[in-house]
């Protein structure tokens, strides 16, 4: 359930120690955006390798696009896809193949047919090198517009992208199940099991480009094919160069430039996107505030950047603080809270407490911090951490239906630091999909002792930015100073 989901996160923020060093580390490194958990280490001329897996409910999918560097996790990938040859995006591919054999896996490896006899050349270089012990690779070769079915109803689809050597885009599309047909809907369980026992197709199946991998290229290659890049639920997309560097630079080596992206980037309609590549004169924090200055604010929502490779062991983490705001109701602007965004509410409870460490670092009192999370269309999530002003404590109250349009009622439930649940008096209506999980303000717990305590609104994602003000904050929470 959300509340058991949620208890679990603010225990786990409260006590840090009790998971396991590694298991911890490999889960901040985690960007989890678009149903997905992505494990991305990229450096342009470095190194870049991809993991992305699938997340429940659909098929389980572990696709590893390009291999410049390894990881224990990624020999477990099925699939491995090398956009182009050079060393950053290829180098780590016979070594792949060495240990995923080793440890009893047997993945098919893809790479541009244009590079086929040199990559012959790396295998037998490397078996030589090896005492001549013999390296069995299935290896397989990309073309413009083939079509692979990775099974589960998904396929892989490759597309030329330009770049200064022969490279290539990936496009996972997998079949989703949309309920039943309508001539099925009336039968009865035990027909509809033999129907599907003697094969009949009754659900309606939808098509959906589900990850888009851009590989090295320029704006108008990925502008070239918005049908599939502009159109995955997630888009995983080079980003070399800032503001900060001539774009000849990016035009004279083939790779995408912020400024040419920005003013575009709505048109993205991407559910997340996760820039990668970026050039390694830049640090994390510098990309960070390049991207922040550059980017829309309604796509900043929905973008995040690999910084692995960059020493930070957690990319959400420091977008989350970078893209800080206050919040405010119109009607009293000056009650301002501490707010940002997440794609998904596993991490709203450390955010949370990030930015609250933050605030008391600089000797001021601690308010409230404010995590949303969109976990639907029209649909967003509040964690609330402290204790927020009237006027906006009544505002998210408003935002909630009548007793009247709800139907159903229950009593509400406060999330405490250390996961234990508190019953509140005050009842927790739902409609259409939407609940309230909120303490009235006048039973609000002293946000000094209390800033931990988590409570949850839905709202209607219009309705949210209707009725509050979100104002750049002049207070670097990334930095801390």
């Amino acid at each position: 359930s959300l509340h058991a989901e949620m208890a679990a996160a603010a225990a786990a923020a409260a006590s840090p120690a009790a998971a396991s060093p590694a298991s911890s580390a490999w889960e901040r490194a985690a960007i989890v955006a678009g149903g997905f958990e992505v494990h991305a280490y990229s450096r342009a001329g470095v190194a870049t390798a991809v993991l992305v897996q699938s997340t429940p409910p659909h098929p389980r999918l572990s696709l590893l696009f390009d291999v410049g560097h390894i990881t224990d996790e990624s020999l477990a990938a099925s699939h491995v896809f090398v956009t182009h040859g050079h060393l950053d995006h290829i180098g780590g591919l016979v070594q792949h193949a060495r240990a995923a054999a080793m440890s009893g896996h047997k993945p098919v490896y893809f790479v541009p047919h244009q590079i086929e006899e040199q990559v012959a050349d790396l295998k037998r270089a490397c078996e030589a090198l090896d005492g001549g012990e013999k390296l069995h690779m299935n290896v397989q070769y990309m073309r413009e517009g083939v079509k692979v079915s990775l099974g589960k109803g998904c396929h892989v689809e490759f597309v030329a992208m330009p770049h200064r050597v022969p490279s290539f885009g990936v496009v996972v599309s997998r079949v989703l199940n949309k309920g039943l047909k309508e001539e099925y809907r009336l039968l009865s369980t035990a027909e509809i099991a033999a129907l599907a026992k003697s094969g009949v197709k009754m659900n309606n199946q939808v098509e959906e480009v589900a990850v888009a991998y851009s590989g090295d290229t320029t704006f108008e290659g990925i502008h070239a094919r918005m049908d599939l890049f502009g159109q995955a639920k997630l888009l995983i997309c080079e980003m070399t160069f800032f503001s900060d560097t001539p774009l000849d630079r990016a035009h004279s080596t083939a790779h995408m430039h912020m400024s040419e992206f920005a003013p575009h980037a709505d048109s993205f309609r991407n559910q997340a996107v996760i820039f990668t590549h970026m050039s390694a004169r830049y640090s994390a924090h510098q990309i960070l505030r390049h991207a922040h200055a550059a980017l829309p604010e309604t796509f900043q929502r929905r973008c995040n950047f690999a910084l692995a490779a960059f020493g930070c062991d957690d990319s959400e983490m420091m977008w989350a603080l970078q893209c800080a705001h206050h919040m405010a109701d119109p009607s009293a602007r000056s009650e301002q809270v501490v707010v940002t965004w997440l794609q998904n509410r596993r991490k709203a409870a450390a955010v949370a407490s990030k930015l609250r460490s933050r605030v008391e670092q600089r000797g001021q009192s601690f308010i409230a911090a404010v995590v949303l999370v969109q976990v639907a269309e029209d649909v967003v999530e509040a964690h609330v951490y402290g204790s927020l002003p009237a006027s906006i404590e009544q505002q998210f109250q408003a935002l909630q239906p009548s007793d009247s349009d709800a139907g159903e009622s229950s009593k509400m439930e406060v999330i405490a630091g250390d996961g234990e649940r508190q019953e509140d008096s005050h009842k927790c209506s739902r409609a259409e999909g939407r609940s309230s999980t909120s303490n009235n303000a006048s039973n609000s717990q002293d946000s000094g002792s209390h800033a931990d305590a988590l409570r949850v609104w839905r709202v209607p994602a219009n309705a949210l930015m209707e009725n509050f003000v979100f104002t750049p904050s002049e207070t670097d929470y990334l930095s801390g100073t």
